[in-house]
Order: C-alpha cells, then sequence, then structure tokens
C-alpha cells in the first residue's frame, strides 16, 4: 500500500489548451513529438485511452522522422501503459528495444527507472534496485539532480516495502541531500510528511499518520480522477489503522467502481486488500455470531478477488501479507486447516523477501566499494588539479590586468558617447525652440498686425477729420474697430494658450468627461449671440475619456470661428436663419463631435494650417487653426472638415 514513485515530467494544467490547439498547426519534427510526450505525461494519470493516443502518434512521427532517442522515448511510453494494464512481460520486452534504441544518458537512465519499477510490481526487489543503481549512475553522470532524488525516493519505497524502514530513512535523507542546494521549506514539509506516513504504515504508528491524514483530505477536494482516487484509497488505509472502520468502508464503497472501471491493476488490488482488511478487522469488535460471521466471509472474498488479480497479472507485491490476511481470517472462522495452509504461504513469500534483503545487502557491500573507489579516484584528480592551479593563476592574473585595462577604456568610451547624445538633445531642443519661435513670430504678424493696424488708421483719421465723417459712417467704423479689438483679444487669448501649449512637461489629463459639460461651456461662453442659433444635441447623455480643458479650448475655437463665418455673410437663401449645430454621437466605436454651420464655407487652401505645421493662414484668426490642430494632437484626436462655399462648413472631432 506504498506508491513507488519513479522519474517522470511535470506539466501544467495552464498549457494543455495551447498545447492541443499548437499540435494542429505545428510542423511535423522534433517540437511536435515533445508536445505528443506531454500530453501523454498529463492524461496517462486521467484518461488512458487518450494518454495512449498521444504514445502512440509521437511513436509513429519519432520512427516516420528516424530520431532514435525520440523512439526510445515513445516505446518507454506504450511500455508505461502496459505496466499500468498488468502486462509486466510485454512491458519489459517493450522496455528492452527502447534501451537499445536510447542515445542519450537522460534517456537510458529513464528507461532503466522503469525496468525498476516493473521488477518492484513483480515483487524482485534485488533487480528492481540493481535497475535503480544502474538509473542513478547514469543522472550521477550528466548531474541531474532532481533525477537523482527521486531515484533515491524510490529505493526508500522499496526498503519499505520489505520491512527494512532504517534503510528506508537513509534513502529518503539521501534523496533530500541531493537537492541541499535548491531547499525549498514548503516541499521540505510535504516530502517529510510523505516519508513519515508511509513509514507509520509499517510500524502501525497512527499518531504519526494523523496529521497527514487532514492533507490527503484537503488535496482530494483539488485533484481529479485517478489522482484522487488514489488519495481516497490511501486515506482509507490510514482510517482502518486508526480503527475507524466505517469511515474507511463508506469511502471504499464511494470509490469502488470507479477504481475497478479503471483498470488500473496496482489501484484495485489495493482497494480489495484494505477493504478486506477493514471487514476483518471491523468483525473483530462485533461479538454477535451471524454479523461476525458475514463480515469475515465479505472480507475472505476480497482478499480472494486481490489474490486472483495478483497471479493474473504475475504481481507479487504484498503477495505475502496477501496471504497471511487470509489465513487470519480463517483463523477467526474457526477453519485451522485452511488458516495453517495460508500460513505456509506466507512464510515462504516472507522468507522470499528476506532472502531478496540478503542479496540486496550483498549488493549494497559492492556499492560501498565502488563509492570508495571512486572517492579515491577524486582524491588523486584533486591533488592533480591543485599542481594546475599554480600554473593557472599566473595566466589569471594578466587576464585580470587585461580585463581592468579593458574596463577602463570601455568606460571612457561609454561617457563620450553619453556626452554626445546630450549634446545632440541639447541641440535639438535648440533648433526646436527656433522653429517655435519664427512660428510664434509669423503668427504674430498674420492675426495681431491686422486688427492693430486698423485702430490705427481709424484714431488717426479721427484726430486729423474729426468733421470729415458723418454719423453713419462713423458708427460703422467704430463697430468695424470693436469687432477688430475683440479679434485681437481673442487672438492673444489663443497665443497664451497655444504657447503654453509649447511648453515643457505640459501635459494633458485624462478622465472621465460628460459632453454635457463641455456643451454647457460653450453655451455660457457665447450667450450674447442672439442673433444666431446655436444648438446642441447629446440624447444619449455620452461620456469619454480625454482632457477637459483641451477638448473645452478646442471647442470653443470652432464655435467662434462658425460664429464669425455667420456675422459676416449674408447670402440671400440663407440670411435670415444663421445656425450652429453641436451634436455627438457614436459610430464604429468611436465617439464623434461635430458642429456645423450653414456660412461662407471655407477655401481648401485655407485649410491647409490643420494638415501642415508650417502654415499660418486661416478663417480669421490662423491661429485659431493652429491651437485646434495642436490641442487635437496632444489628446490623440483626430479633425475631420467638410466645407462647401457659399453653403457651410462642418468639423468633426474623432475621439
Amino acid at each position: 500500500m506504498v506508491q513507488i514513485i519513479y522519474a517522470q515530467g511535470k506539466l501544467s494544467e495552464k498549457n494543455i489548451d495551447s498545447l492541443l490547439t499548437t499540435l494542429t498547426s505545428i510542423e511535423e519534427g522534433e517540437p511536435k513529438i515533445q508536445i505528443y510526450n506531454k500530453l501523454f505525461i498529463y492524461y496517462s494519470s486521467k484518461d488512458i485511452q487518450k494518454a495512449e493516443l498521444f504514445a502512440k502518434d509521437g511513436l509513429a512521427l519519432a520512427t516516420k522522422l528516424q530520431r532514435d532517442d525520440d523512439i526510445a522515448i515513445g516505446l518507454r511510453n506504450i511500455g508505461k501503459l502496459e505496466v499500468d494494464k498488468g502486462n509486466y512481460d510485454s512491458a519489459i520486452k517493450i522496455y528492452t528495444t527502447a534501451l537499445q534504441k536510447s542515445k542519450t544518458i537522460k534517456t537510458k537512465g529513464q528507461i532503466l527507472g522503469s525496468f525498476a519499477r516493473v521488477y518492484f510490481l513483480l515483487n524482485d526487489y534485488p533487480k528492481s534496485i540493481e535497475y535503480a543503481n544502474s538509473s542513478l549512475k547514469m543522472f550521477e553522470i550528466i548531474n541531474d539532480k532532481q533525477l537523482q532524488s527521486v531515484t533515491l525516493l524510490s529505493k526508500g519505497n522499496t526498503y519499505i516495502i520489505m520491512g527494512d524502514t532504517e534503510n528506508a530513512k537513509i534513502y529518503f535523507q539521501k534523496s533530500k541531500a541531493v537537492l541541499a542546494k535548491d531547499y525549498n521549506p514548503i516541499k521540505e514539509m510535504e516530502n517529510k510528511k510523505k516519508d513519515t506516513v508511509n513509514i507509520c504504515i509499517i510500524k502501525q504508528k497512527h499518531k504519526g499518520a494523523k496529521s497527514y491524514l487532514k492533507d490527503i483530505k484537503n488535496a482530494i477536494i483539488n485533484k481529479n480522477d485517478v489522482a484522487k482516487l488514489k488519495l481516497q484509497v490511501q486515506q482509507s488505509a490510514l482510517l482502518v489503522q486508526r480503527k475507524n472502520f466505517n469511515k474507511a468502508l463508506e469511502i471504499i464503497e464511494y470509490s469502488f467502481e470507479p477504481i475497478v472501471s479503471s483498470n488500473d491493476t496496482w489501484l484495485t488490488i489495493m482497494l480489495y486488500n484494505i477493504k478486506g482488511d477493514a471487514l476483518l478487522q471491523k468483525s473483530k469488535t462485533i461479538r454477535e455470531s451471524a454479523t461476525k460471521n458475514k463480515l469475515l466471509e465479505e472480507s475472505l472474498v476480497n482478499f480472494q478477488e486481490a489474490f486472483l488479480i495478483q497471479k493474473q497479472h504475475k504481481n507479487k507485491t504484498n503477495l505475502a501479507d496477501n496471504y497471511e490476511k487470509i489465513s487470519e481470517v480463517y483463523e477467526e472462522r474457526g477453519n485451522h486447516k485452511q488458516a495453517l495452509k495460508n500460513y505456509k504461504s506466507f512464510i515462504k513469500s516472507r522468507d522470499s523477501i528476506l532472502n531478496s534483503k540478503i542479496n540486496e545487502s550483498i549488493r549494497t557491500i559492492e556499492s560501498n566499494r565502488e563509492i570508495e573507489l571512486r572517492d579515491k579516484q577524486i582524491q588523486i584528480n584533486s591533488i592533480a588539479l591543485k599542481a594546475k592551479e599554480k600554473q593557472k593563476l599566473f595566466l589569471i592574473s594578466g587576464l585580470f590586468l587585461l580585463g581592468i585595462i579593458g574596463s577602463l577604456l570601455l568606460y571612457q568610451n561609454k561617457n563620450r558617447k553619453k556626452t554626445n547624445q546630450q549634446l545632440q538633445i541639447l541641440n535639438n531642443n535648440l533648433d526646436q525652440a527656433n522653429k517655435t519661435k519664427i512660428q510664434v513670430l509669423n503668427i504674430l504678424n498674420h492675426d495681431l498686425r491686422s486688427p492693430v493696424s486698423s485702430f490705427i488708421h481709424f484714431i488717426q483719421f479721427q484726430k486729423e477729420n474729426p468733421k470729415a465723417l458723418d454719423e453713419e459712417t462713423k458708427s460703422r467704423i467704430e463697430n468695424a474697430t470693436l469687432s477688430s479689438a475683440k479679434n485681437l483679444l481673442h487672438a492673444m487669448e489663443d497665443i497664451l494658450i497655444w504657447t503654453k501649449d509649447q511648453m515643457e512637461n505640459f501635459e494633458p489629463q485624462f478622465k472621465n468627461v460628460k459632453v454635457s459639460t463641455l456643451f454647457n461651456d460653450s453655451k455660457k461662453y457665447f450667450i450674447k449671440d442672439d442673433d444666431i442659433l446655436l444648438t446642441f444635441e447629446n440624447p444619449d447623455n455620452l461620456e469619454i475619456i480625454s482632457d477637459e480643458n483641451y477638448l473645452k479650448t478646442i471647442i470653443r475655437n470652432l464655435s467662434g470661428n462658425a460664429i464669425k463665418a455667420l456675422a459676416s455673410f449674408v447670402p440671400e437663401h440663407n440670411n435670415d436663419h444663421p445656425s450652429v449645430k453641436w451634436k455627438v454621437y457614436q459610430e464604429n466605436n468611436k465617439t464623434i463631435l461635430s458642429i456645423t454651420d450653414n456660412g461662407c464655407g471655407i477655401a481648401e487652401e485655407n485649410l491647409k494650417v490643420l494638415f501642415d505645421q508650417k502654415e499660418v493662414v486661416g478663417i480669421q484668426s490662423g491661429l485659431g487653426l493652429h491651437l485646434i490642430r495642436d490641442l487635437a494632437k496632444a489628446i490623440n484626436c483626430t479633425i475631420e472638415v467638410q466645407s462647401v462655399l457659399n453653403h457651410g462648413t462642418t468639423f468633426k472631432i474623432i475621439i
């Protein structure tokens, strides 16, 4: 009832879907073979039919590509399935072929480990340990600590079956010592619990297994398929030892049908033996004759069923215990003849195990001798290495000096490159500053000169000829001058905002913005324009993620441009209904803010400012379109425009 551990790779369940998807698209080659092998390992403990399918496909591809080492691994997978079915002779033949095909030391070691497992199940412990030792040597050659640890742990479990708990402890400790550099406290605790419970099963120390019983219950929750069934069987075995027979039988009945139908020979034998033992021990606590005999009869049926399966599959593991338990059942029933017969079989089987133990002791002495010889050879090699160390010392010193010189040169070169990069950055910043300065001067020349010139002309004319103007003309010129003053103020505000945008570290702040907030801001800003109908449509109360201040500035400028266009445009068919309409809607997973006016439209050449950094022309304020362009770019918006002369213009802000 002790689970033997043998070398096998691990695969996370998270990667299964990815591997299955990759399998359908990847070309035939070594990577595809590796995927077949990983899927086999995963399904070998969950779905035997799928595991067999992947094992055969992997072997077929390896054979087609004539990759001997992959063929060996594929044969080892097929052999493992034969072992699970109880076909040990067939498995040995397959492993023999696999060993002949194997090319790498690691693969040879893994196949030798598979031999060790087969002979363990056949109760041939000397051969099992012999193959385990051969496997261990392979893993020592390639210095694979993980596989060394697993092999040593497997030997420890073999000694547990033989009843030699002292040697079992030694090999458990060796297994941990191999991984001493990779010490993991959590794994150490788990392994310690496993070692303790295995030894306690042999020595019948129930207290030592108590805490592990709780761990098994917790583990069952997170396990599936065969792995879960194995834990349930182990749980029931511990419950029998703690004399909780009813609970053990309850778990056995729950697991019975799935285990028997799983075709797992080893697990099925364990199940029958544990159930038989639970019934036998329970019968000893009952005095009523009929109930006691019924329990003993059912116990005998289970032990005999386990015995038949072991005979059928040539599985000699725990055969001695089986004879002893059957003898004990007959003794309880008063059938002393059958009890004696089975007890003799128990003695014979036990003696066979003891002889195996003696043979292994001889091999252990020989192995210790080999270890001593190897240690002496290591000492000789160590002396030779010390002699060579002195010769290497001068060479290392020279290399060290060269390394220092090289490091100094590299350091100097690195500093020079860093200085050059900083100078290049400063040059680029200076060039950009010059371009910005030229751009500002162009804008100032274009957008501020005209209104200031108008002021000067009007004031100078009024000063020189104050009586030359009639009231109507004077009123018209005053209105024009006032309009120019407003435009000048608007342009100056735009310059301040645009110049701030050009400053370093002036970054937008993105957050959720209600479109209704943006529209309300424009309503307040243009409340005095009573002659022009200004409307806002936001039926869905949309929200967007952007910088609120940037968007407000863009919307104000577009609204102001539209109102200015309408104020200066009086076509015959539309002069009575000047209007500006804002609306927001979603299209193709994007939010679009659009403004439409029925003014004079914009000539195509005047729209270049939106797409060309060097252009400064505009409708009435070239700076306005500069500002719109730069702010939209800063918040990752796209500006689109459609304009028809004498019919109006539509701007779209696409977010």
